[in-house]
């Protein structure tokens, strides 16, 4: 397999995941808009208007890892200017980061 290949296997299409979460005794729903997960460390982005950045990097933390949360800033999608925030997880007490919480997928 050529190293051309393995970027393109991790580097996958813009998809959007949908996880519903329970804080506070409020179910909300989750939206990530891409993630890119090499075992040592996983990379997901979200829009910072919904703050689901931020809930999803409590939920990990109380589950484990550890979670840096940066501003990426304007970016441009198909629906415009976006602000844009992004999750650096990485394994923390977990041996890898392929047993995250479980999301569902869906393209956009």
């Amino acid at each position: 397999m050529s190293r051309k290949t393995l970027a393109w296997d991790v580097l996958k299409e813009t998809h959007v995941m949908k996880a519903t979460q329970t804080e506070g005794g409020k179910t909300m729903e989750i939206v990530c808009y891409n993630q890119v997960n090499r075992g040592d460390w996983c990379q997901e982005i979200y829009d910072t208007q919904s703050r689901n950045a931020g809930r999803r990097a409590r939920l990990l933390r109380r589950a484990g890892y550890d979670v840096r949360v940066q501003a990426l800033g304007p970016q441009i999608t198909r629906v415009g200017r976006v602000k844009m925030t992004i999750l650096h997880i990485t394994p923390g007490t977990h041996q890898d980061t392929y047993d995250l919480p479980p999301v569902k997928i869906e393209r956009l």
